[in-house]
């Protein structure tokens, strides 16, 4: 086989001006002016064959069908169709690998990203109501009640709750700790999560080392890899009750 002659690609196999020529050989039923190479190439590679036959069902536009003799002697139906179609049905296809291929790549970074998250999120548990040998105060009743749902897991009870306290007290870092875990224990808008995480942190609350943990969670959860490393780094660097974690974390995640 003579590759040197600009019909074959690097691989041996037909390139896109042979096929072209072979469909227009095709559909003008001169096959026997075709080179021998590719005569001989057809007769032994079904891959290029059945490349043929592929574009052929990508630019089935037209219904004049006429049988065509293959070169095994073989019948086999195509359109009367020009280069400029069979160029175009190589770009889609193209188009449609590069796709899937993308696909499979973005999900399964995502959910490597999740089962992450999974792997390491655990609630913050309700250590009010444990210490409680003080009591909340009656202004905080609905709260408490908000802290019963939240250690039964009943989240969307509690982001009910907390939310609605969150309005008359933007301010109240607990409320907004808990309001945050609930969010992201319950999958639910992890960007007001977010947002009340960084406050938390701003303001240098009693949370603000938890919250940062539960921070780079939440961006791990948005698969926002580059985010939640930046927080990571945060964690390692400075006194953190999270720094193993953190650790183990910021290496699973690179």
């Amino acid at each position: 086989m003579n590759e040197q002659s600009g019909l074959f690609t690097p691989g041996g196999h037909l390139n896109d001006e042979a096929c072209a020529m072979w469909v227009d050989a095709l559909n003008e039923g001169r096959e026997h002016e075709l080179p021998a190479e590719l005569k001989l190439h057809t007769d032994t590679c079904l891959s290029c064959k059945q490349r043929i036959l592929t574009i052929h069902r990508l630019t089935n536009t037209s219904i004049n069908h006429t049988l065509h003799r293959t070169p095994n002697h073989a019948f086999f139906a195509l359109p009367v169709i020009t280069r400029n179609h069979y160029r175009v049905a190589a770009v889609l296809l193209i188009l449609l690998v590069v796709g899937i291929s993308l696909i499979y790549t973005f999900s399964g970074r995502n959910k490597h990203q999740q089962n992450l998250f999974a792997e390491y999120f655990t609630p913050y548990p309700d250590i009010l109501t444990v210490k409680s040998g003080q009591g909340l105060t009656s202004h905080d009743s609905l709260f408490q009640a908000g802290l019963i749902a939240y250690t039964d897991a009943n989240y969307d009870t509690a982001i009910s709750i907390f939310t609605k306290l969150n309005a008359l007290n933007p301010k109240d870092d607990t409320l907004g700790f808990y309001l945050a875990n609930s969010l992201l224990a319950s999958g639910r808008d992890h960007g007001m999560a977010i947002q009340l995480l960084e406050f938390i942190i701003r303001g240098g609350s009693p949370f603000a080392g938890h919250a940062q943990w539960y921070l780079a969670l939440a961006w791990i959860r948005m698969d926002k890899k580059s985010e939640a490393a930046d927080v990571l780094k945060r964690i390692v660097a400075t006194p953190n009750p999270y720094q193993g974690k953190a650790t183990e974390l910021l290496k699973a995640i690179n």
